[in-house]
């Protein structure tokens, strides 16, 4: 009888699916940890190492990330138009201040807080494995030039793209609606640090990457994903160069 029918519980349904919501951000968090520490650790040492290893370690974000973006969006948007699209919208951004201003921030914390990390547990060595064959060696006289090239294409440009898409477009949202504003960004920071310290087996960055997190958190929040790529794109350009002009 239709009387009989349980009255429908809006609360309910979407109390349902904001927790659907955090699961999926767990469970993308969980595979991206596992697909970079796999990819790096050991897919690519089992491939032949293109002039040096820091090569290698830059086509192990290429094997691991564009499967992990591919699968993330929509059938609709797995074409070369909505790629295309997203530069667009990231170049747009570029007229605006806070990608800009993010970015700043963020180089200044690297300086306050790198000696600190150092100093907390610089030489603390987290449990790692990996592969302990390694390919055959290729091209070595190009390493010079491949390790400019890739270290600026890739670690310069693609992952800031990639990790901002997937950090601060697919995982914050969802864990800002199902924890709140604060929480939520707090979080999505805390945990993509860790990544990078699993992964790294170092907390060599951990307060770093943490205000990383942080900061570009906070311009995706008010102004879209990519302008936080923006600003992971112009962090990481910086570092590079500086990295390549200045060797440690």
């Amino acid at each position: 009888m239709e009387g009989d029918r349980p009255a429908f519980d809006s609360n309910m349904v979407k109390k349902i699916i904001s927790q659907n919501s955090f699961t999926v951000a767990i469970g993308w968090i969980i595979l991206i940890v596992l697909a970079e520490y796999i990819a790096r650790r050991f897919v690519v040492r089992w491939l032949p190492i293109l002039a040096a290893a820091p090569v290698n370690d830059m086509l192990a974000f290429i094997l691991c990330y564009i499967p992990l973006v591919w699968f993330s969006v929509s059938r609709t948007q797995r074409n070369l138009q909505s790629v295309g699209q997203a530069i667009r919208t990231i170049l747009i951004r570029a007229k605006t201040g806070l990608p800009w201003v993010g970015a700043i921030a963020i180089l200044i914390s690297i300086s306050l807080l790198a000696p600190v990390d150092q100093w907390l547990w610089g030489t603390v060595e987290l449990p790692g494995w990996q592969s302990p064959y390694l390919g055959p060696l290729l091209f070595p006289q190009l390493a010079p030039v491949l390790i400019v090239i890739s270290l600026l294409l890739v670690n310069g440009i693609f992952v800031p793209l990639v990790e901002e898409w997937l950090w601060r477009g697919l995982i914050q949202p969802r864990l800002i609606g199902q924890l709140g504003l604060v929480s939520g960004l707090l979080l999505t920071a805390i945990l993509f640090s860790l990544k990078h310290a699993i992964v790294d087996a170092s907390l060599g960055r951990l307060l770093l990457l943490t205000a990383f997190g942080i900061v570009v958190g906070i311009v995706a929040h008010r102004k879209g994903w990519e302008s936080a790529a923006l600003t992971h794109v112009l962090v990481n350009s910086i570092s590079t160069i500086s990295i390549l002009l200045i060797p440690r």
